[in-house]
């Protein structure tokens, strides 16, 4: 963990104000992204990172520093998510999970976002435990490892879902989108 960090986390801890507000404009727009993947509304998603955050301010004495700020805010926001989509059922629309792209190119950003919408169309089509992975390791950059220690899952088991998850997005996505095996 960076010394910056470090300092805002003592921040944290001591309850100030502008470690508060650092928190949430380094890592809220991030959340933000992966509630929306993984709930697949914006309302709960912004539900689920209002009370990861409130989560984390509460448990920040122990925070520990094992991992980044980042991961263990991720750690927070998997379980968050995990309560509000048992508490529903999950309901998407394609609409509700689209992210609106800036027109400053209106024909490259409409290919832009009709690509993105058919990848957010996919993962918000996979079964939760699937698209925990796809986030965590396509969004995240998370190596197995990690995702395994985030999810306590073995890493077996990761590796196993994310082959699955992938084979499932790949029928998912339009034939120009398809990844490569």
């Amino acid at each position: 963990m960076m010394s910056d960090e470090n300092d805002m986390v003592n921040g944290l801890r001591a309850g100030d104000p502008i470690a508060v507000a650092w928190l949430v404009d380094t890592f809220g727009r991030r959340l933000l992204r992966t509630a929306v993947l993984l709930c697949g509304c914006e309302p709960d998603a912004q539900d689920a990172v209002q009370e990861t955050l409130i989560t984390a301010l509460k448990a920040i004495p122990r925070f520990r520093g094992g991992s980044t700020l980042s991961t263990w805010l991720h750690g927070i926001l998997i379980n968050v998510t995990r309560h509000i989509i048992r508490a529903r059922k999950p309901t998407a629309s394609l609409e509700a999970i689209a992210e609106p792209v800036a027109a400053d190119d209106p024909a490259g950003d409409c290919a832009r976002q009709d690509d993105a919408h058919a990848v957010r169309a996919a993962v918000a089509a996979l079964p939760l435990e699937h698209r925990e992975i796809i986030v965590l390791r396509y969004f995240h950059d998370l190596k197995i490892d990690e995702i395994a220690a985030q999810l306590g899952l073995r890493s077996g088991t990761v590796k196993s879902r994310l082959h699955y998850a992938t084979q499932s997005l790949r029928a998912l996505l339009p034939h120009e989108l398809r990844v490569a095996p």
